[in-house]
């Protein structure tokens, strides 16, 4: 139908001239079209509850499709699941992002210390997106760490590195540090998930 090839021409001519903004646009068309925007995530700086001798490396979004690759990195059969099972986990688990923050510090010791935030469009992929995290936990960091529940939060630990998964509602925090201190003092910087 020459009708629809026209429209289906007009609409790529568009997006020459307005681009998609995030990888969920390109990766769901519909979203592009509706020019749906990333909820904006604004966390405060983890410099703040840390020494001065850590330096910043990375403070950004990683979007839709960083966020599987997140989710997906260090998760393989030997998990228990097939590969198509995983990959279906997760990315399900990454299409219901709103948007994200991720900050990664590095201390001169090369210890590293990281927080992700997410913002997930319902409490279902909040649901789907805290499964699919929990199997990414469970995979790289075997022991539990009770020591921790008081914060509120399903935390791990392998070796001098904890990791600890926080929600609120629509929102879900993932925090990786290296030692109980630096994760209650970066904890005073998200109140919200306490």
């Amino acid at each position: 139908d020459l009708y629809n090839v026209s429209l289906w021409w007009s609409e790529l001519d568009r997006s020459y001239d307005n681009p998609p903004t995030t990888s969920e646009q390109i990766m769901h068309f519909n979203k592009y079209l509706a020019e749906e925007e990333p909820d904006v995530i604004d966390d405060p700086r983890l410099s703040d509850a840390l020494e001065f001798e850590w330096e910043e490396i990375w403070n950004s979004s990683l979007g839709e499709w960083y966020t599987y690759l997140f989710l997906r990195h260090s998760v393989n059969v030997n998990y228990g699941q097939s590969d198509s099972d995983l990959d279906d986990i997760f990315l399900g688990a990454a299409e219901g992002w709103g948007g994200d923050q991720m900050q990664i510090y590095q201390n001169p010791a090369g210890r590293t210390v990281i927080v992700g935030h997410w913002s997930l469009d319902s409490i279902f992929d909040t649901e789907e997106f805290i499964d699919a995290l929990t199997i990414y936990q469970n995979a790289r960091f075997t022991e539990q760490a009770p020591q921790l529940e008081a914060l509120g939060g399903t935390c791990s630990q392998q070796g001098l590195y904890l990791s600890c998964i926080f929600t609120n509602e629509q929102e879900v925090l993932w925090v990786y540090t290296p030692g109980e201190d630096l994760m209650m003092d970066i904890m005073t910087l998200f109140e919200q998930f306490e």
